[in-house]
């Protein structure tokens, strides 16, 4: 560790519990940050979602470094979050878990930036109003490959999609 005190500030997180260590990560100081760096290593992935929630929220640049070098693509972990979508547009596209975000009612203006990278079965459970035009469009074209693109399941469930439903009966 760089920062002389972190290792005594380490020390005193030795063994914290998820909920301190999700605030911790919450913390925007330096050595908060780098102290999160140390706590994760090893960390489940269940575990580890939390606390990635919390330092996508972080507007620590430090903690940017720590979701890109987490074990996993830790951008599945994104919700309808503006700041988190913020941080997942700070992101390389191959580092993006676009399933996630193509299911993410609140990353609609992303996805239109990023046509190519739509996963279609994220999209089919996308709730958003536009998510649902969006794939009636491609429903539309007429190469026909759509329907094997979209998750029937998914859409199925999505309450937003019950009138395309209909209409595709």
């Amino acid at each position: 560790l760089e920062n002389p005190y972190s290792s005594e500030l380490f020390d005193g997180y030795a063994g914290a519990s998820l909920g301190e260590i999700y605030s911790l990560a919450s913390n925007p100081s330096p050595q908060a940050v780098e102290v999160v760096g140390e706590l994760i290593k090893g960390m489940r992935e269940s575990e580890l979602s939390d606390v990635a929630h919390a330092l996508a929220r972080n507007p620590n640049p430090e903690s940017l470094r720590l979701l890109r070098n987490a074990e996993g693509a830790l951008t599945r972990f994104v919700v309808g979050n503006k700041k988190q979508l913020d941080f997942v547009k700070r992101l390389p596209p191959e580092e993006i878990d676009w399933e996630s975000v193509s299911s993410n009612p609140e990353a609609m203006e992303l996805l239109r930036a990023n046509p190519q990278h739509i996963h279609w079965g994220g999209l089919s459970a996308n709730t958003s109003v536009d998510a649902v035009e969006m794939i009636r469009g491609e429903l539309d074209r007429e190469d026909g490959g759509a329907e094997s693109r979209i998750d029937w399941k998914r859409l199925s469930s999505n309450p937003s999609a019950v009138r395309l439903l209909e209409l595709e009966m």
